[in-house]
């Protein structure tokens, strides 16, 4: 197609590939949102193009008339506008900040609160405004770094000047040419024009992308390369890419490129694209222009937008305080209509003249309704909520104290802490059914050693002194001098790192470590590679200067899974060498090495190197006769420059040349794993946690790491699903269901076939993920990774968990519900986006099963004793109007009910909610079968909370009757001859609520220490000392209902026995349940806790080898 822009034409390029399409391609239509044209209008998202617009090259004047966006990034939240919307709309959408909000408005109606209005509001202004500023610190964190992104300066070419001038990242333009110096990052998708280096190539490093720290090769334009600096500011041009452009493949790329003044345009593929967020390196600058700016960019069409997180605790509590409000209300409502037919029948019809007959029915029961409303709204405490807050925070700092999360830093000897970045989802760990790890830099250390090797049938264990023997001619044959030297020879040609010296050494950076490990082992045994001079490769063999000439260099891809380089060697001969995975190249062997025994013997040493854990590459050679060059470089260059289809022709070229090889051996390189992952991984495969890999490197490097760290076990059957067309790839996902429901699988999808999966194969994806033993995802980019995550947790009710330490794993952390970020080498972009921030992978397994199950244990300890303990004081209120003629009367005094949960019974919960602990550390990190109760929720459900109710239910008539029948009744006799009255009565029952609860305390805790002691002691002795102070001359200004009560009661012999009555009524029903549900009914962790008193030491073995699921197990 031609689209013509003034007087030149923009040849319009490719068919969108199957992945464009898909990318593109809208899920069902659902029913628009009433806000939809709202939220379309103010979104911060562009949204796609529908044909992206043709880029002039350094004319800022064509360009401003085309909307191109602005090169600022954004990863906050909030802004200075919105944030107090939003974040109040957050904090109203848990239930219990709307009902304080209705208790404040109550508060404030005359005649009908029983309270200050100070009491109600002040606590309520400070949990929402906790909540809200944690929120707006967090986000603060990241207008940070989005400002010292966007405030970052690089040159651009000036049109006005024709100089480099320095500009901010933010105030970048497409269609501006920019000078990158060496170690800068990209500021925006560009199109590499030319570089320092003669053939206008440059060397980038992609970590922040996809997680590799090896050096990649970009080729500059070839109608380019040529220009000088002062060239640049005269050059014009247009760039055209391809359909479905922008879009988030950081993989594929296909466009044109139109020089003023040339009529051939110049294909554009992705060897000439740098991605924003990539580093040049080894190459001094380079001069590109920007085709892709702002939220166009590729790595910000693969971020996505922070979102809230909460744990199942907040919405278990969450649910629980919605049915507390309708039960407290539907109470408030039946006492309501009890007061109004109570004040019919005995005050409007003149039976008590005392009292105010003015009101009529309906009004007198409404203003019950809000009396009984305010009296009653302790059963949702604001202390409650103001306390869990705390609590998380401290439990947070508890966390990152651990010595056995902090590691030493080599540099500066100083010991580095973990951190908790999200107080909120600390015991979220206690629930992880998923696990979603990074490869590079997460579970290994991303450091090569080249460890063994097979040259012509022969293993080399020690490489580095046994081929140096043979070269010295100390042993071995001249045969065998020969294949040594030949073998030697390619793992020194047949690269594309670059050398560099090193504190005095040389050292390499290429495009894998493997390459990298491969050229030092080739170093060590005495060829070592100096460098590139033009098309010349220049090496020193042995001792003495050897140069070849560079004909071809063909690359690896994922697709061809091989890499080859032709050279012409000194003496005139041409030779291609080849090296590959196993399953690419023994097809490429000629006839007569495919049936040689040595083939038969290097197969088998691969297999054994692979079984050890290491990376295999199979090495193979042939000459090539000038005639046969030449006819096939004619063919390779056509293929090079066509402007459709030339991915796919260039592939056919490269495999008319990469036939017939002659077999020279394979090499065995080691990728060192963290310490303790394979330990780490077997303790949560054992404890019901499936763990998946998502790396970007190749299938077959994932998989041999996947074999070393016990993810992939070796009698697992191994299931690869890797076609691009959809019905194929269902095929795959069908047969691989069904060799996992025959047998232990272990599948390995690339990342072209996650999309397909997960949108047109999404039910049979996920059951796959389900009967599968363990899976990896290869080959993903940053979006790939995401969608994973988000697939399965939209399939399953387990808590899935994503970890990584690189940029390219941000947005997988920022969708699951737990991100944990590794500190590593590739900067701190996923430390600070993500939940918690860890050392190592190793931390992992006290992480979460040490400190997620004490949080969860914790947290579910504290909310149900809250409740039970309000519930416990606050229903003699209830039963009290049974007695009062529903008239709103309080039993307790104001200042006992305002001091119940501050002062009176405030630190046995903490206690429960800081201290104790149903398992020790060490049962904890032994015991995986341990985590499964607890991993599904089972010590804080409905279910639990019910039987807390009913103990509460219980305890509260206990406390109201064993008193009503001493005072109620006149048995109780004041030492001034008065029979006890209300306020007798009030003491009384609430002294015995405190004291009931203190002394369940003992029964519900697991973990004695000294200070639950502390706590009870402490409380019990506060509470004497503020009553006797409220009794006082003292009390009299601020509770003169309480003056001369405690003397009073003290004096009453029926007072102490009320009190010691009801307390050991109240142990007797608490007791027995525990003792019955122990003996007959045990849970997982009282078992546990047994052969801890017992001194039993060895773990009880996993069934099988459990795998998360949704069931019970």
């Amino acid at each position: 197609s031609g689209q013509h822009t003034g007087k030149h034409v923009v040849i319009g390029v490719v068919t969108p590939t199957m992945e464009d399409d898909l990318r593109m391609s809208t899920p069902a239509k659902k029913k628009k949102s009433p806000f939809a044209k709202f939220k379309k209008k103010f979104s911060k998202t562009k949204e796609k193009w529908r044909e992206y617009p043709t880029v002039r090259i350094n004319d800022p004047h064509a360009n401003s008339h085309k909307k191109f966006p602005s090169n600022r990034l954004v990863t906050s939240k909030y802004t200075l506008i919105n944030f107090v919307p939003k974040v109040l709309f957050i904090q109203f959408f848990y239930s219990w900040n709307i009902f304080f909000l209705f208790m404040a408005i109550i508060a404030f109606i005359p005649d009908v609160t029983p309270f200050n209005p100070a009491t109600a509001v002040i606590p309520l202004i400070f949990v929402v405004g906790v909540g809200s500023l944690k929120d707006g610190w967090e986000d603060f964190k990241r207008h940070k770094a989005d400002r010292k992104v966007n405030h970052k300066k690089f040159k651009v070419l000036s049109d006005t000047s024709g100089t480099f001038t320095e500009v901010e990242s933010q105030h970048v333009k497409v269609g501006d040419i920019l000078k990158i110096e060496d170690g800068e990052e990209i500021p925006a998708d560009m199109i590499l024009l030319k570089s320092s280096n003669e053939d206008g190539s440059c060397y980038i490093t992609t970590a922040n992308l996809d997680g590799e720290a090896n050096l990649k090769k970009k080729d500059g334009l070839s109608s380019t390369i040529s220009l000088s600096l002062s060239d640049i500011p005269l050059f014009k041009g247009e760039i055209h890419s391809g359909k479905g452009q922008p879009n988030q493949d950081m993989t594929k790329y296909e466009g044109v490129a139109h020089v003023d003044g040339q009529d051939t345009p110049e294909s554009l593929d992705l060897r000439h694209l740098l991605l924003r967020g990539s580093k040049l390196a080894n190459t001094d600058y380079i001069l590109g222009v920007t085709i892709f700016a702002g939220p166009d960019t590729k790595l910000a069409r693969n971020l996505t937008k922070p979102k809230h997180k909460r744990s199942r605790v907040d919405v278990l509590m969450n649910r629980l305080t919605i049915g507390i409000i309708i039960v407290h209300s539907l109470v408030c409502i039946s006492l309501a209509i009890a007061s109004s037919e109570w004040y019919d029948g005995f005050v409007l019809t003149g039976g008590h003249w005392y009292l105010d007959d003015s009101q009529g029915k309906g009004e007198y029961g409404a203003k019950m309704y809000l009396t009984y409303f305010a009296l009653l709204s302790y059963c949702v405490p604001v202390s409650l909520v103001v306390i869990w807050e705390a609590l998380r925070l401290i439990q947070a700092r508890f966390i990152q104290w651990d010595t056995e999360l902090t590691v030493k830093d080599e540099e500066t000897g100083e010991w580095k802490q973990m951190e908790v970045q999200n107080s909120t989802l600390c015991n979220e760990l206690s629930r992880i059914g998923y696990i979603f790890s990074d490869k590079t830099g997460t579970l290994t250390e991303n450091k090569m050693v080249f460890d063994r090797c097979s040259i012509n049938g022969v293993v080399y264990e020690k490489p580095k002194e046994e081929l140096k023997n043979i070269l010295l001619g100390n042993t071995g044959s001249k045969e065998e001098y020969k294949a040594v030297k030949d073998f030697l020879l390619h793992m020194a040609v047949n690269h594309s790192s670059v050398p560099s010296e090193k504190e005095g050494e040389t050292t390499y950076r290429g495009p894998s470590p493997d390459e990298e490990a491969i050229l030092i082992a080739a170093k060590n045994n005495g060829f070592t590679f100096l460098g590139k001079n033009g098309n010349n490769l220049e090496f020193s063999v042995l001792d003495k200067t050897m140069t070849v000439e560079l004909l071809h260099l063909l690359e690896f891809t994922p697709v061809r899974r091989r890499s080859s380089v032709i050279i012409r060697l000194p003496d005139g001969s041409i030779r291609i060498f080849t090296k590959g995975s196993d399953e690419v190249m023994l097809g490429l062997l000629s006839k007569s090495a495919s049936k040689s025994e040595l083939r038969s013997d290097t197969e088998a040493h691969v297999n054994e190197f692979s079984t050890i854990g290491l990376r295999t590459l199979i090495l193979g050679t042939r000459e090539i006769s000038e005639k046969e060059y030449k006819g096939w470089a004619k063919i390779y260059h056509s293929a090079s420059v066509a402007v459709s289809d030339r991915e796919t022709l260039m592939s056919e070229a490269m495999d008319k040349i990469e036939v017939d090889l002659e077999l020279q051996g394979c090499t065995a390189v080691e990728d060192k794993l963290q310490e303790e992952v394979p330990e780490t991984i077997d303790f949560l495969l054992d404890a019901n946690i499936k763990v998946w890999m998502i790396t970007g490197d190749k299938r077959e490097t994932a998989r041999n790491i996947g074999y070393c760290c016990k993810l992939f076990r070796r009698d697992y059957s191994i299931a690869q699903i890797d076609e691009d067309d959809k019905d194929k790839c269902g095929n795959q996902i069908q047969d691989a269901i069904e060799m996992a429901e025959a047998g232990d699988t272990g599948v390995i999808i690339s990342g072209r076939c996650i999309d397909i999966a997960a949108t047109f194969h999404k039910d049979a994806f996920c059951r796959l993920a389900r009967k599968a033993k363990a899976m990896i995802c290869c080959r993903t980019q940053p979006g790939q990774k995401a969608l994973v995550v988000k697939t399965i947790m939209d399939d399953s009710k387990m808590v899935c968990c994503a970890i990584g330490d690189g940029a390219n794993d941000v947005a997988m952390l920022q969708v699951a519900h737990v991100g944990i970020g590794v500190f590593g080498r590739e900067g701190t972009q996923a430390t600070r986006c993500s939940d918690f921030a860890i050392h190592k992978f190793k931390h992992l397994k006290p992480l979460i099963f040490v400190h997620g199950r004490w949080c969860m244990y914790r947290a579910a300890m504290y909310i149900q004793f809250f409740f039970y303990k309000n519930f416990t004081f606050l229903l003699p209120q209830v039963y009290y109007s049974f007695l009062s003629g529903f008239s709103g009367q309080t039993v307790y005094d104001e200042w006992v009910l305002a001091g119940y949960n501050s002062v009176y019974v405030l630190l046995t919960p903490l206690y429960l909610g800081l201290i104790d602990r149903d398992l020790n550390r060490k049962t904890c990190l032994q015991e995986p079968t341990a985590y499964y109760e607890i991993q599904k929720g089972h010590v804080f459900t409905i279910k639990t909370f019910c039987v807390w109710l009913v103990f509460s239910i219980v305890h509260s008539l206990i406390i109201f009757l064993v008193p009503w029948a001493a005072y109620g009744r006149g048995q109780a006799v004041q030492s001034s001859g008065f029979e006890g009255d209300l306020t007798s009565f009030g003491f009384a029952s609430g002294i015995t609520g405190i004291m009931v609860v203190l002394i369940q305390t003992y029964i519900f805790v697991q973990n004695w220490t000294w200070m639950i002691h502390i706590c009870v002691w402490l409380s019990i002795s506060f509470t004497f000392l503020i009553l006797y102070i409220e009794s006082t001359d003292v009390g009299w200004f601020f509770a003169p209902m309480q003056y001369g009560v405690f003397p009073e009661a003290l004096s009453m012999p029926s007072f102490y026995f009320v009190v010691l009555l009801a307390c050991g009524l109240s142990v007797v029903p608490t007791l027995m349940f525990k003792s019955l549900q122990w003996q007959f009914f045990p849970q997982d962790w009282q078992i546990f806790r047994e052969r801890e008193s017992l001194g039993e030491t060895t773990p009880i073995p996993a069934p099988g080898k459990q795998v998360a699921s949704d069931s019970v197990v």
